[in-house]
């Protein structure tokens, strides 16, 4: 181990029969140059790692290093260390630049895919990055059918724009596997959790989409994203539209069970006009007398005063048990 860890280190020059030397900067030699300090024309310093970096290999793909490279102003050593301390999420730095050397789409992780439009926005990747990213991210949805790809935290209106979330919906769609109700709602809302973030033509726009969204979403579906997403839920979901779709739902979707004769009922005023009733374990109506004095059951000869062998529904001498159906209520909306 050094014992003066703050010495300034030399590098050594590669000899000249080293295969670097000769090696060419191209698709079949991609992966040994990823991060090779020799002949590096960058140092890139990301969430405090350097990275060294080769024009050849990300200057086709990123206008923000062709213009660092073309800058003509800053002397060779000025330019060969940069510090991208102000990137997103820069632990999916390396995984860009992997695909910038190799194209290999693997290389991105599927769980953090908005993570990777941060940064390759950040680094102005060409328009053919993003096409690459959007098919991709479509197809992982329409094999999975996972909502949990939408909920990164780097899902959110500050860094991915509305247009970026209407081209998912659209390539779902255009897919068959439309991204539609209580998803499409929960998505929206978690994309729009930071209010502040959303300009007037975003809110203007998804006040829209989801008031024609509304009717193919589930009560529950609601209260859920009422309850987790309150800020967004208020700004974007139009309260006649929420009126309107509760209301629609009370013929059909009951918020009342009974646990005694399960019952479904809109409300409570609804049961306490129909009496609960229960079931029961009787023996038949047509009964015999046994030699012993015994009136028996003609269905099963058993004296009736045994268990019954057939069920009956009666009605019962308690009120309705009467359970909500799903945790939350909606509440009252002005």
């Amino acid at each position: 181990m050094c014992d003066d860890a703050d010495a300034p280190r030399e590098f050594p020059a590669l000899p000249a029969e080293h295969p670097l030397q000769r090696m060419p900067m191209d698709a079949e030699h991609a992966h040994i140059w990823l991060n090779c300090p020799f002949a590096a024309d960058c140092c890139a310093l990301v969430g405090g790692r350097p990275f060294f970096l080769h024009a050849p290999y990300v200057t086709p793909h990123s206008e923000y290093f062709k213009a660092y490279f073309a800058n003509g102003s800053m002397s060779h050593a000025n330019r060969f260390m940069e510090r991208l301390e102000d990137m997103p999420y820069p632990e999916v730095f390396p995984l860009v630049v992997e695909w910038m050397y190799t194209q290999r789409e693997f290389s991105l992780a599927l769980r953090a895919t908005f993570a990777t439009y941060r940064v390759a926005s950040y680094l102005a990747m060409k328009p053919e990055f993003f096409d690459m990213w959007h098919q991709r991210f479509v197809e992982d949805w329409k094999e999975s059918l996972d909502e949990a790809v939408f909920l990164e935290d780097a899902l959110q209106a500050r860094g991915i724009p509305s247009s970026v979330l209407l081209r998912i919906f659209t390539g779902a769609h255009e897919r068959g596997v439309p991204i539609q109700g209580d998803a499409y709602l929960r998505v929206v809302l978690h994309w729009a959790r930071h209010t502040g973030d959303l300009d007037e033509d975003a809110v203007s726009l998804f006040r829209e989409r989801l008031s024609n969204e509304l009717p193919k979403c589930t009560l529950l579906g609601l209260q859920r994203e009422q309850r987790g997403r309150t800020e967004a839920f208020d700004l974007l979901v139009p309260p006649s539209a929420v009126l309107q779709l509760a209301g629609a739902m009370a013929h059909a979707e009951p918020l009342f069970a009974c646990a005694v004769c399960k019952g479904r009922f809109h409300s409570r005023q609804d049961a306490a006009k129909v009496p609960c009733k229960e079931t029961v374990n009787v023996h038949s109506d047509k009964t015999w007398v046994s030699n012993a004095g015994n009136t028996c059951c003609h269905n099963c000869t058993r004296p009736t005063f045994t268990a019954g062998c057939m069920t009956k529904v009666v009605p019962s001498k308690r009120r309705h048990d009467l359970v909500v159906e799903g945790k939350y209520k909606l509440r009252k909306l002005e």
